[in-house]
């Protein structure tokens, strides 16, 4: 079983600052952590392990959006598994949190695998290919079996 956490709203805002001065560039928004990923896990024997994986159901041209899944802790029963970075989240799914095994991350509201999610221009080449408009994504979890 899979979840993010709080319940009450799993969607997120990142919006660039404009330029105040002509020639500067736009502003990359802070850094969001205000999302868990919590999780249940019983394997059965003999185990192998599980992994959850994540991918973007669309890119922005001239944008980079990455994720950092930190190491789950456990409240309640021992945390399973072992966080990573996607640096470049794309439409092709992507591990994740590794090495999952016999688990509950707990269900409060900062229970689980801190989620950070930043999102920079991708090069000052790309910076060209940028748009002004609103871009929504939907980033989607998956726990399965190695």
């Amino acid at each position: 079983m899979l979840r993010i956490a709080p319940t009450a709203s799993k969607n997120i805002t990142m919006d660039f600052t404009a330029p105040s001065t002509a020639g500067d560039p736009i502003v990359a928004p802070t850094n969001n952590t205000s999302l868990y990923l919590q999780y249940s896990s019983i394997m059965t024997a003999p185990a192998t392990g599980r992994k959850i994986s994540v991918q973007a159901s669309a890119t922005v041209a001239g944008l980079t959006i990455a994720v950092t899944a930190a190491n789950p802790g456990a409240t309640n029963l021992q945390a399973g598994g072992t966080g990573s970075t996607i640096s470049s989240l794309g439409t092709t799914a992507t591990d994740i949190i590794t090495g999952i095994t016999s688990c509950a991350t707990g269900t409060g509201s900062t229970d689980g695998s801190n989620l950070t999610y930043s999102i920079a221009t991708t090069s000052a080449s790309a910076y060209q290919n940028i748009r002004s408009g609103t871009s929504s994504i939907t980033v989607t979890y998956t726990l399965a079996d190695n």
